[in-house]
C-alpha cells in the first residue's frame, strides 16, 4: 500500500481554506458599547458602537454593558442576555428591543432610556425590565406577546406617552397566544400620560391560556384614556391591585379609572387611591372589581361605590 504525502504547501493552503471557512462565533461573556465605540471586538478596551454588533459578539447568557450615554440602535435577541446600563442611561431607538428566544431563555434590560422606541417580546422564559424609562412611542410602551408560557417582571420604570390616543394601545400590554399562560409582577413602575396605563388582554388567548399579574407600589395615572383594563373571553385576565395610585385618567364620559371587562376578568384592589378619574369602576359583560375595603374611592365621576367586596371583607368608615 502506498502512502500519499501532501505536500506542506498545499497542506497549508488547504488549513487555510478551512479556516477561513470556519464561521465567526460569539466570543464574549461581557461586551461593551460606547458612544465612540467602533468595530467589532466589542470589549471595555475597545467598544463597539452599537447594541446588534454587541449582541453578535456576545455568548447565550452573557450581558451587555455601555461605557457611556448613546444611541446605540435597536437588536433582536434571540438567546438568554442582559443589557445593563445602570448608571449611563444607554439609550436605543426604533422598535428598539425585539425579543424571540427559547423557552428556557430569561432576558434582562436594566438602566436604559428608550425615547421614541419600545420593548417587543414575543418568545422567551421571562423578560426583567429594571429602571428603564420608555417615552414618546405611537405604540405600545412595553408589548409582552408571548407565544408561549412566560413571565414578566417589571419594576421601578417609567412608561410615559406613548399609544396616541388609541383604547387598544397602553404603556404595558400584556397579551398571551394560543393557550399561553402569563404571570407578570409590577413595582414601583409609573404608567403615566398614556393612552392607556395597563392592559391586560385576553381575548384572542385560548381557554386554558391567561394572565395572573400584580400591581404593587406603582401610579397609574394621567392616562388619556384609561388606567388599567383587565379584557377576558375563554381566558382568565386577573390583577392584583396593591398600594397603587389611580387617578385623573380619561378625559370625558365613558373613560376610566380601573375595567374589568368579560366574564372571565377580575381585579382586586387594596390599600389604594382611585381619585379624580372619570368612571373609577368599571365592570362589564360579567367582568368584576372586587375590594379588600381599604381603598380611598373619591372625587371621580362617578366613584362606582361601593365596590363589592373580596369574601367577607369588612366595609371601615370612609373607605370602599
Amino acid at each position: 500500500m502506498s502512502r500519499i504525502a501532501l505536500p506542506i504547501t498545499v497542506l497549508g493552503a488547504f488549513v487555510g481554506v478551512l479556516l477561513q471557512a470556519a464561521p465567526v462565533e460569539a466570543a464574549n461573556v461581557r461586551s461593551w458599547v460606547a458612544s465612540f465605540g467602533s468595530g467589532a471586538t466589542c470589549s471595555r478596551l475597545t467598544p463597539c458602537a452599537d447594541f446588534n454588533t454587541a449582541y453578535a459578539q456576545t455568548v447565550a447568557g452573557g450581558v451587555i454593558n455601555c461605557v457611556d450615554s448613546g444611541e446605540y440602535g435597536s437588536v433582536l435577541i434571540n438567546h438568554a442576555l442582559t443589557i445593563d446600563c445602570t448608571g449611563t442611561l444607554g439609550g436605543a431607538t426604533g422598535t428598539a428591543i425585539n425579543i424571540n428566544a427559547g423557552p428556557n431563555d430569561d432576558i434582562v434590560l436594566r438602566g436604559l432610556v428608550l425615547h421614541g422606541s419600545q420593548i417587543f417580546f414575543q418568545a422567551g422564559r421571562s423578560l426583567t425590565v429594571n429602571k428603564v424609562f420608555i417615552d414618546n412611542f405611537p405604540l405600545n410602551g412595553i408589548l409582552f406577546n408571548p407565544s408561549g408560557n412566560a413571565d414578566l417582571f417589571v419594576s421601578d420604570s417609567i412608561i410615559t406617552n406613548t399609544g396616541a390616543n388609541n383604547s387598544n394601545l397602553a404603556g404595558i400590554y400584556i397579551q398571551p397566544a394560543g393557550t399561553a399562560v402569563v404571570r407578570a409582577v409590577i413595582s414601583g413602575t409609573h404608567m403615566d400620560n398614556n393612552s392607556v396605563g395597563l392592559w391586560l388582554n385576553t381575548f384572542g388567548t385560548s381557554a386554558g391560556g391567561g394572565i395572573t399579574a400584580s400591581l404593587v407600589d406603582s401610579s397609574v395615572s394621567g392616562n388619556r384614556i384609561g388606567g388599567i383594563v383587565a379584557g377576558s373571553a375563554a381566558a382568565v385576565a386577573l390583577l392584583i391591585m396593591d398600594r397603587t395610585t389611580v387617578s385623573m385618567n380619561g378625559l370625558t364620559s365613558g373613560d376610566f379609572g380601573v375595567y374589568a371587562a368579560g366574564a372571565n376578568s377580575l381585579i382586586t384592589l387594596s390599600n389604594s387611591l382611585l381619585q379624580g378619574n372619570f368612571s373609577a369602576v368599571l365592570a362589564t359583560g360579567g367582568g368584576q372589581v372586587l375590594s379588600y375595603k381599604d381603598n380611598v374611592i373619591n372625587l371621580n365621576i362617578p366613584d362606582g361605590t361601593p365596590v363589592p367586596a373580596v369574601g367577607a371583607a369588612s366595609n371601615p368608615a370612609g373607605l370602599n
